[in-house]
């Protein structure tokens, strides 16, 4: 057992009655991974990591997404593998130019007969998931299904209407390339929360930089976030990174304003900010901002 438990990366011990605690049975999860026939490299990175850990899935283009009205049916949980572009143009895809235009295949053929050792082919690589993917996707996340991005793609269900109450924040001479931050959960009855400590580090790499809760609607943008005096430059470095000419520039908000003592926390976000839903009632969507990694 010692030695299973190692590889699976887990903590055995040994008691000599199962604890009395709430529990729940837990299944397998059916995974799904999406590639875009705009780019069907980046993912491969996950590819490698699911493979690599014996973790069973499907690889499928996001043009299955549209084409698949019950996705809940099939799967459990969906990662979109990293693509560049904007929300938009993933969702639309390669373009198409009329219907005189021929097809664009990807599978074997007397002329690229290599093809055929492809994990997945397709009659054609125009168009994408569409609008009815985003609908279908909507479906899938309403009815319990977890749906995982990852870097740019976060943008999908930010500007699509998939989630609430998080935005990307544009980034003002960021440079946090290789940077491995601390989290916290907004939600510890999650299964995506299942087996992580309180203080979780994940890596991040420059963009995209999520801001989470009301203020991430427009308007004022003040609260919480900031360094006093950060941006001033010269040799005090809150944040201990570049050199000492280089000034700590907060991105996606002002800096918070000193506060006098006695005078209760700042935090305003101005008349952008609405009501959020009670926590129980928020989508399950995982926005990653880290490549070349997996979220589990």
């Amino acid at each position: 057992m010692p030695k299973e438990a190692a590889e699976l990366g887990l903590t055995a011990t040994a008691v000599d009655k199962i604890p009395e605690v709430a529990n729940h049975a837990v299944s397998t999860p059916r995974i799904a991974l999406v590639h875009t026939w705009i780019n069907t490299q980046n993912e491969g990175w996950y590819r490698i990591e699911l493979d690599r850990l014996g973790i069973p899935y499907d690889y499928i283009s996001d043009q299955v997404l549209g084409r698949t009205p019950n996705l809940r049916e099939k799967w459990d949980v969906i990662i979109f593998g990293p693509v560049g572009g904007s929300a938009q143009a993933i969702v639309r895809g390669n373009p198409k130019f009329g219907e005189s235009e021929a097809p664009i295949p990807w599978k074997a053929s007397s002329l690229t007969p290599n093809m055929g050792m492809s994990p997945d082919q397709t009659d054609d690589i125009r168009g994408g998931m569409g609008i009815q993917g985003i609908a279908n996707l909507n479906k899938f996340v309403e009815g319990g299904g977890l749906f995982v991005t990852v870097t740019g793609n976060a943008s999908i269900p930010i500007d699509f209407g998939i989630t609430s109450g998080v935005s990307i924040q544009e980034s003002t001479a960021l440079n946090a390339r290789g940077s491995v931050v601390n989290t916290t959960f907004s939600d510890r009855r999650s299964p995506i929360a299942y087996g992580y400590d309180e203080g979780l580090a994940v890596y991040f790499n420059q963009a995209p930089l999520l801001q989470v809760g009301g203020g991430g609607f427009g308007g004022g943008g003040g609260g919480g976030g900031g360094i006093p005096g950060a941006g001033a430059g010269g040799a005090t470095r809150p944040t201990g990174r570049g050199t000492l000419t280089d000034p700590d520039v907060v991105q996606g908000r002002k800096p918070m304003e000193p506060v006098a003592p006695g005078g209760g926390g700042g935090g305003g976000f101005g008349g952008g900010q609405q009501p959020q839903p009670p926590i129980s009632s928020q989508p399950r969507v995982v926005l990653d901002s880290h490549q070349n990694a997996i979220c589990s």
